[in-house]
């Protein structure tokens, strides 16, 4: 249970500094004049959260030991980029009113953004399990 809230905690984070990001990005873009009507910001909040939540919580499937891991990061991914794609329509981060190229390259975009940071994940793991590995190896040795 630990480890899925720090997990959660991690993902909305990720996604909260992801957000902010943008937002300045935007702001330049548009010389401080990026103006959002109707709670735009709160909606865009919410959905920053609600996208950290379904990049986070699924992450318990690595718990499960009897699947294997690529079984696991297709259930983990397919639920955060479902719930990512929902949310971007929602709130607008999907431009559909400009075409079919602006939209697919905003979820291109998206999608890209989010593979990098599982994969960024992926590798920190994976060198921590051979460290892990490594060290248990050491000490089997001086066992014997």
């Amino acid at each position: 249970m630990k480890k899925l809230l720090v997990s959660t905690l991690i993902s909305i984070g990720i996604a909260a500094v992801i957000f902010c990001i943008t937002g300045v990005i935007f702001d330049v873009i548009y010389k401080g004049n990026f103006i959002l009507r109707q709670y735009s910001f709160s909606k865009m909040v919410l959905a920053t959260l609600f996208i950290g939540l379904g990049f986070g919580l699924p992450s318990f499937i690595y718990e499960k030991e009897n699947l294997p891991v690529a079984i696991q990061a297709v259930f983990h991914l397919g639920i955060g980029y479902t719930v990512m794609l929902i949310a971007s329509f929602m709130v607008g981060w999907i431009p559909v009113k400009a075409g079919i190229i602006a939209s697919v390259a905003a979820i291109a975009l998206q999608v890209c953004v989010a593979g990098m940071i599982a994969l960024i994940f992926y590798f920190y793991n994976r060198n921590l399990a051979k460290k892990m590995n490594e060290s248990i190896n050491r000490i089997n040795d001086k066992k014997i």
